[in-house]
């Protein structure tokens, strides 16, 4: 769809950042997901939402032997904005990120 709207250059990294967040969700949420990705304000918006209740936070950079824990670091990295916010603890969660094209920050193939 980024391909077909004339923004390319940000297709690897809403790859990324949303294989991310939703990795997490499928982790640490107990029930169902859901993805959205949406075009506004001259901005790529995606988010996942999840029954977690819990809002992540990012943790300090792991030492080199531990599995995990660097997602978030990624995601602050990559993505022009990011944050969460709860919905109650019924209904979960909302993780986000923001692109900007011409702030985009590409993957290396």
């Amino acid at each position: 769809m980024l391909d077909r709207h004339g923004l390319p250059e940000l297709v690897d990294t809403a790859v990324l950042l949303t294989s991310e967040l939703l990795s997490n969700s499928c982790r640490y949420a107990p029930g169902p997901a859901s993805v959205r990705l949406r075009w506004a304000d001259k901005r790529l918006r995606g988010s996942v939402w999840d029954t977690g209740p819990l809002l992540p936070r990012p943790e300090a950079c792991p030492g080199p032997d531990v599995d995990g824990g660097r997602g978030l670091a990624l995601v602050d990295r990559c993505a022009a904005a990011w944050g969460s916010f709860a919905l109650g603890v019924v209904l979960g969660k909302v993780v986000w990120f923001e692109l900007l094209p011409d702030a985009a920050v590409g993957v290396a193939a």
